[in-house]
């Protein structure tokens, strides 16, 4: 059971972090203004998104969501990781 908490808890964070760059590096390569120091504060990206001027594509928003939505898995998947821990 602990080695399952272990690999959900590093797929979670490991998608939202390599996702989450992804999209701020293609926000950065079209020139959308983006304050790099709240890159990392969840659902500013997916903000980003919807208010950028050319809109942004829907699959670069459904990206910065789903990140969003994995960063919110990791914290119960967190919690479970540290409850099987022995």
């Amino acid at each position: 059971m602990n080695a399952l908490a272990v690999g959900v808890f590093v797929i979670t964070v490991a998608y939202t972090v390599i996702g989450s760059a992804l999209v701020l590096l293609v926000l950065l390569h079209r020139k959308i203004p983006v304050r790099i120091m709240r890159a990392g504060m969840p659902f500013y990206l997916y903000g980003v998104c919807n208010r950028s001027t050319p809109a942004t594509g829907r699959f670069l928003r459904a990206l910065a969501l789903s990140t969003d939505v994995s960063l919110l898995l990791a914290i119960p998947s967190c919690i479970w990781f540290a409850a099987t821990m022995k």
